[in-house]
């Protein structure tokens, strides 16, 4: 996207982001929009009702900014094991409504992704070039067709 600015956090879960959020927009006060790719690296937890709690401090925040937020959803894993799968397709799903109830903006990239093991790489958790090529189109698309605005969201139900 033209004049985004990419960061990335290697290894961050929802509360490392949440805590890094205030800092990163006080950095770049010109930014209007924000898009968190964030959730996978909570899975191997297997605590997904508090991982949900998570994501219920990340939207109490973004209520209290003044940028249109959306929210990147999980990619699947290919040859992860059921159990991983099954838990990103459910926070996949969770993401999805409680996103709409709130008014922040998701982006779908489980579809994208599903079984589509030529995205990515040989551990199957990290996308190729292809694969980023795609997030990275499926991220623009996701934004221009979005219709979130800044506001103060109301709190989502787990």
């Amino acid at each position: 996207m033209r004049g985004a600015l990419t960061l990335s956090f290697p290894g961050a879960t929802v509360v490392d982001i949440v805590d890094k959020i205030p800092n990163i927009l006080a950095s770049h006060p010109q930014a209007n929009r924000l898009i968190i790719h964030i959730g996978t690296n909570d899975i191997p937890k297997q605590q997904s009702e508090l991982l949900k709690l998570d994501f219920l401090q990340l939207f109490s925040l973004l209520g209290h900014l003044q940028v249109s937020a959306f929210i990147s959803g999980p990619t699947p894993t290919c040859g992860r094991g059921i159990g991983r799968f099954s838990r990103l397709l459910s926070l996949n799903t969770w993401l999805s409504s409680a996103c709409v109830s709130i008014g922040v903006g998701f982006i779908n990239n489980f579809d994208a992704f599903w079984e589509r093991r030529h995205l990515f790489g040989a551990d199957g958790l990290h996308l190729n070039a292809w694969g980023r090529r795609l997030l990275s189109a499926n991220l623009a698309f996701g934004v221009q067709h979005s219709r979130t605005r800044p506001c103060h969201y109301p709190k989502p139900t787990l």
